[in-house]
């Protein structure tokens, strides 16, 4: 497994929440260390530490995981849920709960 990608997501939400690895480190009570190499896909991060962060950030395990999770599923549905995953896939988390908000408000009218 290429650890990269998850480390990528990882630094753009540490960066987007203004915090240094110092910070975020001390906040997960883990060595800055780790989390660098994490964050540069050098060292790969254990369930415990992607449940921890994923909670900081307030996303989801599946967010941090999803270029690892198999896009087809969905296509006995119709395809529905490969055409969401595909809409959303490379947005933000702010920008999939704007999504999300979407959705629930225009689906009263349907």
């Amino acid at each position: 497994m290429d650890y990269s990608s998850i480390g990528n997501k990882i630094k753009r939400l540490r960066k987007e929440n203004n915090l240094t690895q110092e910070v975020l480190a001390e906040q997960l009570d883990i060595s800055y260390t780790y989390l660098s190499q994490v964050e540069r896909g050098i060292r790969g991060i254990n369930l415990n530490n992607l449940i921890l962060i994923a909670n900081r950030f307030n996303v989801s395990v599946d967010y941090l995981l999803s270029d690892y999770l198999n896009k087809d599923m969905g296509k006995e549905s119709g395809g529905l849920d490969k055409e969401w995953t595909e809409l959303i896939d490379n947005k933000t988390p702010a920008e999939k709960q704007k999504y999300i908000a979407f959705v629930r408000d225009t689906s009263k009218y349907l």
